[in-house]
């Protein structure tokens, strides 16, 4: 709930306006511009939107809810990513002592809460990395990473996290199967 609380404040960045208006374009023509109509001086050269899926969304959402819209829906994607990576730990552990050392990356991250598309990857590697550690217990969920990537490439340019991600993922268990020989 504070996570979701903290997110909650004007926007102040001026790229949504950006990000609005190519969801916009998106939605009136059908697809994604393959130029990039908004600069003059890169009018002419290809291009490819990174962010659309994210720019489709809020633009769907502005039209629907005007800017109050976007900013709870980044803040209840926010608290989604927050929820999830605290998911992410041994039952073991004492609960408040856990939200004691989560208070400082809590406070940190509710900045990036904004109506931006990294609100996004913090929400796809929080649900990589639970994945990842649920999934000596039930590997059937690592059948969700592809979707969750395919989601990711759409959404914001950093889904290059993704696979790092995994691959040291890869690594851990190579070296943890090795030691435990």
């Amino acid at each position: 709930m504070a996570a979701f609380l903290l997110a909650c404040s004007q926007v102040f960045d001026p790229d949504i306006w950006w990000h609005l208006r190519g969801g916009q374009w998106i939605l009136q023509n059908h697809r994604a511009p393959d130029l990039d109509p908004f600069i003059f001086g890169s009018a002419d050269r290809v291009w490819i939107d990174l962010s659309w899926l994210f720019q489709v969304l809020m633009a769907f959402l502005y039209d629907h809810g005007g800017i109050p819209a976007l900013v709870l829906a980044c803040a209840a994607v926010g608290t989604a990513a927050v929820a999830i990576a605290a998911s992410v730990r041994s039952r073991r552990w004492f609960i408040p002592l856990a939200l004691i050392f989560w208070i400082p990356a809590f406070v940190l991250m509710s900045s990036r809460f904004r109506p931006r598309p990294e609100v996004f990857t913090l929400l796809y590697l929080a649900a990589f990395l639970a994945v990842f550690y649920r999934a000596p217990g039930r590997p059937a969920l690592l059948w969700t990473l592809p979707v969750l990537q395919v989601l990711w490439v759409n959404t914001h340019s950093l889904f290059i996290l993704g696979p790092v991600v995994m691959a040291f993922y890869v690594i851990d268990k190579a070296i943890e199967s090795i030691l435990l020989r």
